[in-house]
C-alpha cells in the first residue's frame, strides 16, 4: 500500500513551482513522476489556498490538504517522526541537544532528511506521553 507523499516532498514540489520550475524538472529533482507532480499541482491549485499560503503552512497542516491522494511508497518520512518519538521522550535530559540527536539520526538512517529539514519537522506535533493533548517539541524548549 502506498503512503501518502511526504510533506517535506510536497513542500519542495510546491517552492519550487513558486520558483517557476517545470513540473519535469521538479520530477527530476525530486526523483519522482512528472505525472506525480501534475496531480499534486493540480490539487494545490483547486485548494482554497494560494500555493504561498501553503508554503507558509507547517508539515502537518500541510499533510491535512492531501490526506486523501496517495503516491509513495516511503519509509523515509516515519523513520524521522519515529526518531522524534524518542526525542520526545528524552528533551528533559540534561545536556540535550537538538543537534546531538540529529547527528545520531543521520548516522542510524540510510536516507537522512538535512539538519534543516529535520529543525523544521521537529515542529511537527506530537502526542506527549502520558497526555491527551498535542504539542509541539518547540514549545517544550
Amino acid at each position: 500500500m502506498a503512503n501518502k507523499l511526504d510533506p517535506m516532498d510536497l513542500k519542495q514540489i510546491l517552492s519550487l513551482h513558486n520558483e517557476g520550475l517545470s513540473n519535469r524538472q521538479i520530477g527530476d529533482l525530486l526523483s519522482i513522476s512528472r505525472n506525480t507532480v501534475n496531480n499534486y499541482i493540480k490539487l494545490a491549485k483547486s485548494s482554497d489556498y494560494s500555493i504561498r499560503e501553503m508554503l507558509t503552512m507547517d508539515p502537518h497542516q500541510l499533510g491535512e490538504l492531501f490526506t486523501a491522494h496517495t503516491t509513495l511508497i516511503t519509509n523515509r518520512y516515519d523513520e524521522l517522526m519515529a526518531w522524534f518519538d524518542k526525542v520526545n521522550q528524552q528533551r528533559n535530559h540534561p545536556g540535550f541537544t537538538f543537534m546531538y540527536h540529529y547527528q545520531e539520526y543521520q548516522g542510524q538512517v540510510s536516507n537522512p532528511y538535512s539538519y534543516t529539514q529535520f529543525m523544521v519537522e521537529k515542529t511537527v506535533k506530537l502526542t506527549t506521553p502520558g497526555r491527551n493533548k498535542m504539542t509541539t517539541l518547540a514549545s517544550l524548549n
